[in-house]
């Protein structure tokens, strides 16, 4: 039997008058909802993207010509797409779930230079999704998704480097 003396979900109490405190802390849950959506995002602008560092430079190259910049299109909208998809297949956004599928085309998309989806293949081999635990290949693909502009890697690789710092405390 529900407290009778409380506020219902919708902020009125047990006589039908308004409860400003049960409404005030709703409110409150909300904003610091809208508030960590903000950071979160934040630290995934220039995630998604193609890096300026995925291939080494050969520093005398001509210039691109018209061809040769619409045969590299194809590999950026290829290198998205396989971001996207990668996505909604390990976080559920469409209602299904494979990481292993996801983590084959974060491969795929990191490969042809998308920093977010190095930032999830670090992710994924340090977290063991799909894969086995591998913190020094998280590590790289992490290190490299940090190159490549995705302002999640940073904060993620602190954390990997210290909870490897502990296991190797903890052998000692």
């Amino acid at each position: 039997m529900p407290n009778r003396c409380s506020a219902d979900d919708n902020g009125y109490n047990w006589l039908g008058f308004l409860d400003y405190n049960q409404i005030e802390s709703n409110f409150m849950n909300k904003i610091y909802t809208l508030i960590y959506a903000a950071i979160i995002a934040s630290l995934l602008v220039g995630c998604g993207k193609k890096s300026e560092n995925a291939a080494p430079s050969t520093g005398s190259a001509p210039a691109a010509t018209t061809e040769s910049a619409q045969a590299a299109a194809p590999a950026v909208d290829n290198a998205a797409l396989f971001y996207e998809q990668g996505r909604e297949l390990r976080d559920g956004l469409k209602g299904v779930v494979d990481k292993a599928k996801a983590f084959e085309l974060f491969s795929k998309s990191a490969e042809l230079g998308n920093s977010g989806a190095m930032f999830f293949v670090g992710v994924m081999y340090a977290n063991g999704e799909s894969v086995h635990v591998d913190e020094q290949k998280a590590l790289e693909w992490l290190e490299k998704s940090d190159k490549g502009g995705c302002g999640a890697a940073a904060p993620y690789m602190k954390e990997l480097k210290a909870r490897m710092a502990k296991k190797a405390n903890k052998k000692k």
